[in-house]
């Protein structure tokens, strides 16, 4: 329901759709919680493929079957990449032919839909990559997650300094 509200402002002559409920307006994409819960997801989702580090048993498990580190490191990125990639697409085709269905094709529907998807794809993998990182600098899983929210908090902190 919010991407028919949202593309029916760049459509010309389209009808005004009535105000979108309190749940519709906090998940949209236009909302910063949207943006928020997305970067945690990314953060989780990169602690969880590198949570192993943290563990003797589970670190010395996966590091005996036979493949190499630099191999296992390409999976444990690659494939949740590739997850985040699918988990954004289906949901937004499913979007966009909804409202190519309700307006019709316009260039502005697609540029809307297109940068949309790029924006969460970029917020999703900015969480994944600097988790990522803060597993392999931290001892702990809770120091990973500390530094991988100072990670992320970093470059907003240092634009409102400088």
């Amino acid at each position: 329901m919010d991407f028919l509200i949202i593309a029916s402002l760049f459509i010309k002559g389209a009808k005004a759709l009535p105000k979108s409920t309190v749940i519709g307006t906090v998940f949209s994409f236009e909302t910063p919680s949207c943006l928020l819960l997305t970067l945690i997801g990314g953060m989780t989702l990169g602690i969880s493929q590198f949570e192993f580090l943290h563990r003797k048993k589970y670190n010395s498990t996966l590091l005996s079957f036979g493949i190499s580190r630099k191999r296992l490191f390409a999976n444990r990125v690659i494939i949740p990449l590739i997850a985040i990639a699918i988990a954004l697409t289906i949901p937004n085709l499913v979007a966009l032919k909804l409202n190519l269905n309700t307006y019709g094709l316009s260039s502005e529907l697609l540029s809307y839909f297109a940068l949309e998807y790029l924006r969460l794809l970029q917020v999703l993998v900015v969480g994944f990559v600097c988790s990522v990182a803060a597993c392999f600098f931290a001892g702990r899983t809770v120091e990973a997650v500390a530094g991988s929210i100072s990670l992320v908090a970093l470059p907003v902190s240092l634009a409102y300094i400088i």
